[in-house]
């Protein structure tokens, strides 16, 4: 399970100091800052609710609206769709919404719980975690919620799936090892596991970038959570963030240029966004609530 620290942030960048630093992503559909390139989730209004807003912190609007927890947003690649799970019919089930927050609908329909969805860089399946065989395993559904498969099949909990991009492979975390969490591997074709991390440490929350060079993760090796990268071999483990402060849940943009996390360090967690190589690091919300899982376009 994720360790939910008190008060992480994340970053949007602000459009001057992007530009400035030449770090602006400039091609593609998700170019500009007054668009709603970021979803995050806050408590801002009452329950955990998902908001999206441009990514220099302006045009918050709220997309979901219940009394229950909806949480744990995903940007399908086209911008179009967002899984998203929510706890509005009694257990943790996965939906999918429109970008501008209709036709909201359950996909698993399942009794046990499913949790953290990831879309696949087609858009054709989405991968989640689920504990509908006992414990938490890797799952994968069709949109329209046909199809559902099991991917892991561990005695310890296996969760936070992140695609590679030519959909071969599925990064994920849990204690397969030892009580802390790793980083994991799988192969989907070979039914392969591959262990990336091993440091008797928390290693969580993995994501693959756009250009399959990189795997980025949270960490609290350091003493705190921290965001690092490494190789998809698990090679060159370093950390990109370096602040005394607890930084967690990271998330590439499409194009791989910026991440966005949840952080601390000003107090309570709010939502920042960093260039890949974690320069220009910036915060864009600015809440008492609590602001968490971003989700970056």
């Amino acid at each position: 399970m994720v360790m939910r620290m008190k008060n992480l942030l994340t970053v949007a960048a602000v459009a001057s100091v992007a530009a400035a630093s030449g770090c602006v992503e400039t091609a593609g559909p998700f170019l500009t800052t007054s668009e709603p390139r970021v979803l995050f989730v806050s408590n801002r209004d009452g329950p955990e609710n998902i908001y999206s807003m441009n990514s220099d912190g302006t045009g918050v609007r709220r997309l979901t609206t219940t009394a229950f927890r909806d949480s744990r947003p995903a940007w399908s690649a086209d911008g179009t769709k967002i899984a998203f799970q929510s706890n509005r019919d009694g257990n943790n089930e996965i939906y999918v919404m429109n970008a501008d927050g209709s036709d909201q609908h359950n996909v698993t329909r399942d009794p046990a719980n499913d949790e953290n969805p990831m879309w696949s860089p087609d858009g054709a399946r989405i991968a989640f975690s689920s504990n509908r065989d006992g414990n938490k395993e890797i799952y994968t559904i069709n949109p329209d919620g046909s199809g559902a498969k099991r991917l892991t099949d561990f005695f310890a909990d296996d969760t936070w799936p992140s695609w590679s991009p030519d959909e071969r492979k599925i990064v994920f975390y849990g204690p397969r090892n030892s009580v802390n969490s790793d980083i994991y591997l799988l192969d989907i074709a070979q039914n392969a596991t591959f262990r990336l991390t091993v440091n008797g440490s928390e290693e969580q929350t993995p994501m693959w970038s756009p250009d399959a060079t990189k795997i980025v993760f949270a960490t609290n090796r350091d003493g705190n959570f921290e965001i690092y990268t490494m190789n998809p071999d698990g090679t060159d483990q370093k950390n990109i963030a370096n602040n005394p402060a607890g930084d967690a849940r990271p998330w590439w943009s499409a194009r791989g240029q910026e991440i966005c996390f949840t952080s601390t360090r000003d107090g309570n967690n709010e939502i920042y966004i960093m260039n890949a190589d974690g320069t220009n690091q910036r915060r864009i919300t600015s809440n008492p609530a609590f602001d968490d899982f971003c989700s970056l376009k």
